[in-house]
């Protein structure tokens, strides 16, 4: 949830049509291109491989890829939503965050109700979803209520300027070791006593049903700043800050590539690709060395692809002058 936070975290009032033209050129482009190109290439790959999948199953994965497969086919060894479902979510977090911050950040009262108020509606969009009084809605809407209150909540942070304590705070004083420690003892505490599980995507918050949202949200805010803490460690050993920044720098191309560059490597090694990137069939080291290439591999396509189209672009230009 460190990325919602910090989307949160990061706001600029610059209006609703320029930050979210902004997020929509960002986010929403990339996952069109993405559904698109991504599944299309896995099925020519996989099919040279002679898995012969029919060309229906290719609009399923496309389809699939951003949550809006009613082709009643499954994508199957096209599946490769592993990460875009988060992106979708995020728009309709913005659009919802920045439709209202200008009149609810005003207060910091007014804030933490709206927070309040969106998790309820998260709730209640649960129950409505799970007993089928809503139909299912596409490009994973029912993500914007949590959201766009973990967006908040960023936001809330920002005015009491935490990252900027965190890195500018006075190392020496007891006060600033002992808030990441009492942080981190509460969220694990509270991760043990109200285990949230990682159903994020699925609308599973915990073992209580939609009641775990509350302890899913506390936990998640609580564990924000260690983590924060441990970014800042981090961000002082030269390798490891440069490797980290690199993958940062790249998160966009990182999150849309990875199952597509991870299937294809998994068929390269032999194994039979399937719905999930690394089946059960994959030795524990096999799947690390395609882990490992997996993330490499997206790094070089993503530092390469902005080369390309800067190539492109001056040899267009060049030939429009001449």
């Amino acid at each position: 949830m460190g990325y919602l936070i910090l989307s949160g975290y990061f706001y600029r009032p610059r209006g609703f049509k320029t930050n979210m033209g902004k997020r929509l050129k960002q986010i929403a482009v990339p996952l069109a291109i993405g559904s698109l190109t991504l599944p299309l290439i896995l099925w020519i790959y996989l099919n040279a491989l002679g898995y012969n999948l029919p060309f229906m199953q290719y609009i399923a994965g496309a389809l699939g890829f951003v949550d809006l497969n009613y082709t009643g086919i499954k994508s199957g060894e096209l599946a490769i939503n592993f990460g875009s479902y988060f992106l979708a979510g995020m728009l309709w977090g913005f659009l919802i965050f920045y439709a209202i911050a200008p009149y609810i950040l005003k207060d910091w009262k007014i804030t933490i109700v709206m927070i309040v108020l969106l998790l309820l509606l998260q709730i209640a969009l649960i129950e409505c979803l799970n007993n089928e009084l809503l139909p299912k809605l596409p490009l994973n809407m029912w993500l914007g209520p949590i959201n766009a209150a973990f967006m908040f909540s960023g936001a809330l942070l920002a005015k009491k300027q935490v990252l900027e304590s965190v890195e500018y705070g006075n190392k020496r004083s007891l006060k600033y070791w002992l808030i990441p420690i009492v942080c981190l003892v509460a969220g694990v505490g509270l991760c043990s006593l109200l285990p949230p599980g990682v159903g994020y995507h699925g609308m599973i918050y915990g073992e209580y049903g939609t009641i775990s949202l509350f302890s899913y949200y506390a936990e998640s805010m609580l564990m924000f700043i260690p983590i924060a803490y441990v970014g800042l460690i981090f961000s002082k050993i030269p390798l490891v800050s440069k490797m980290l920044d690199s993958l940062g720098h790249h998160t966009m191309g990182i999150i849309l590539l990875h199952a597509v560059v991870g299937k294809i490597l998994v068929a390269a090694f032999g194994y039979t690709v399937i719905t999930v990137i690394l089946p059960s069939t994959v030795p524990i080291g096999i799947g690390l060395v395609i882990t490992v290439l997996t993330m490499a591999i997206c790094l070089i396509i993503c530092y390469l692809i902005p080369l390309v189209l800067a190539r492109i672009k001056r040899t267009k230009d060049t030939q429009q002058t001449a």
